[in-house]
């Protein structure tokens, strides 16, 4: 993923729950929490540290996730298929190519998707049992 568009998607991340948490200051604004001894920190400024705290926590975890893939798929590539280093970034290209239009599409199939157990539990089950299908075969 582009750094430029990281850089957007945590901005944008912020900002929300930047704006969850002035609304919460509106409604929240006698509650305080007590902090050792004589401390009060407003709940609405304990709620956004929280929730700063727990966004850049996901964003690392994705980002240590995505550096991971780039590097185990590109060894595997090369390594087990024999692939050189050109066509290894070709198939790395066209994976992000198909994720162009492949989350879009299963996207909306989620979205019209009505099951008891909701409409991405389904396609999250079958996808790790598929998923763990293809890891064993590679």
């Amino acid at each position: 993923m582009d750094k430029n568009l990281k850089k957007f998607i945590l901005g944008i991340t912020l900002f929300v729950s930047g704006l969850i948490a002035s609304g919460l200051n509106l409604i929240s604004n006698s509650i305080v929490l007590q902090v050792k001894g004589n401390n009060v920190i407003p709940l609405s400024m304990f709620i956004l540290t929280l929730a700063c705290s727990i966004v850049g926590l996901a964003f690392m975890i994705i980002c240590m996730f995505w550096q991971v893939y780039d590097n185990v798929i590109s060894k595997m590539l090369i390594n087990t298929f024999g692939l050189n280093q050109t066509w290894s970034g070709i198939v790395m290209a066209l994976d992000n190519l198909f994720a162009l239009f492949m989350l879009p599409l299963f996207g909306a199939l989620s979205d019209k998707t009505k099951t008891k157990y909701g409409k991405r539990t389904p396609y999250i089950f079958i996808g790790v049992i598929v998923s763990a299908i293809f890891l064993v075969g590679v």
